[in-house]
């Protein structure tokens, strides 16, 4: 296994993205999305979309899936670690044979990878048209690289946090004569993931909104674009939105729905408690962490005729953190906290309704976020107890309508055996 020595953060980093530990050429925790998963010879084979540069022999790395197809979830949230014997080309062979499933069967590990439901492709630009892509192909995976550190040192100046997720989808906004458009949407990235001999903590290790992504705001461009707001990112992958502006979209898993323009309706995201609102995500997942989800994305609002929005986008859920560490000190936090959605903004002209005659601009603003996104994950593999002093946050993002749910944590003591360096290279 490998050794990434002793480390000390006094910045922001980003775990994904920067070199940490000496003598390396690629991020400590680099990460890669999977496109198959087999077993040869007793051991297990991972393909990745690319070359999984950064990840040699003797490395560890996390592989956990992410998302799973429309009503197919079994095995989303299922992860361990493994480790590399060989790397050639986009080809990872372990050590030994995974133990959980990742694909869209509940024993099997088919249909991963990246692949979309777009339709026939008979919209506008050859883009899908309405309702032809709700849903995904394949179930979400990847694998990130688990640095193994001696002391890893985060002062109080110092945070370690990871990448925001991408990739992309496509959303429908409108009938069949319109095209759906293409929004940036999870792949790789949204985790935290890490083991040490000893953690120093005094700053922050934070993936607050990096986990399922709230929805975007409903784009208005006159009579064309009534409908209701679109649903946030959940465990599935269905993410669109109807023409009609009185029927809300409905939650989905723990995202939160979309609204109605009728009134300030729509969805908190949900975790480990149920959302807020008219439409709120619901709860998913168990207190014991047997699998590990990422918090899900808040709903936004509808519009209807001559009506605009400002960036009226609903919050996101937080990330995932990992940690194996025998000590842990200091006087810092641990956060994978929803984030808040955007103020409120709705200026409308009433003189286009009822044949109500008024020149004048009408505009209805709330502040503090409308619809916030459920905490992420936080799980703690540990030797000794944790200080007081350290703080573990998993709150929902603030939203003025409603806020999110509470995400899950759990921290647990190794067994005796460990403390030995049976889990990790000292």
């Amino acid at each position: 296994m490998s050794n990434d020595g002793s480390v000390t953060i006094s910045t922001s980093k980003n775990i994904n993205t920067d070199i940490l530990a000496v003598g390396r050429s690629h991020a400590d925790g680099i990460t890669y999305n999977v496109t198959a998963i087999t077993e040869v010879g007793g051991v297990t084979v991972i393909t990745t979309s690319g070359s999984p540069d950064g990840i040699v022999a003797g490395d560890e790395f996390l592989v956990i899936c992410t998302q799973g197809r429309t009503g197919n979830v079994t095995n989303v949230g299922n992860y361990e670690l493994l480790t590399v014997d060989s790397v050639l080309s986009n080809v990872i062979t372990c050590t030994a044979l995974k133990t959980k499933y990742y694909g869209t069967g509940v024993s099997d590990d088919s249909a991963i990878g990246v692949s979309q439901n777009l339709g026939t492709g008979s919209g506008a630009s050859g883009y899908p048209a309405y309702g032809d892509a709700d849903a995904a192909n394949d179930n979400r995976v990847v694998i990130q690289r688990v640095p193994n550190y001696t002391v890893l040192t985060i002062e109080a100046a110092g945070t370690l946090t990871c990448a925001t997720r991408t990739g992309e989808f496509y959303v429908c906004e409108g009938t069949t004569s319109k095209a759906c458009r293409k929004k940036t949407l999870p792949l790789n990235g949204g985790i935290v993931a890490f083991k040490a001999r000893k953690l120093v903590l005094d700053g922050n290790i934070d993936v607050s909104g990096k986990g399922f992504q709230g929805a975007s705001a409903r784009s208005s461009h006159g009579t064309d674009s009534k409908g209701s707001g679109f649903t946030g990112e959940s465990i599935d992958a269905v993410i669109w939105s109807t023409e009609s502006w009185t029927v809300p979209n409905a939650a989905h898993e723990g995202a939160g729905g979309g609204g109605v323009y009728t009134d300030p309706s729509g969805g908190s995201a949900g975790y480990g408690t149920v959302g807020g609102s008219k439409f709120p995500g619901q709860a998913y997942g168990t207190a014991a962490l047997l699998k590990l989800f990422f918090g899900s994305g808040a709903g936004s609002l509808g519009v209807r005729d001559n009506a605009t929005e400002s960036n009226v986008f609903g919050g996101s859920g937080g990330g995932i953190i990992y940690i194996d560490a025998i000590e842990i000190s200091g006087n810092g936090n641990i956060k994978s906290n929803g984030s808040a959605g955007s103020d409120y903004i709705l200026t409308y002209y009433p003189g286009s309704w009822g044949g109500v005659n008024n020149v004048a601009w009408m505009t209805a603003r709330l502040s503090g976020g409308q619809f916030g996104g459920s905490g992420g994950s936080i799980f703690i593999y540990h030797g000794r107890n944790i200080p007081s002093t350290i703080s573990l946050e998993i709150t929902g993002g603030v939203g003025s309508y409603a806020s999110g749910g509470i995400g899950r944590s759990l921290t647990t003591l190794k067994a005796e055996e460990a403390l030995g360096g049976g889990m990790m290279l000292l």
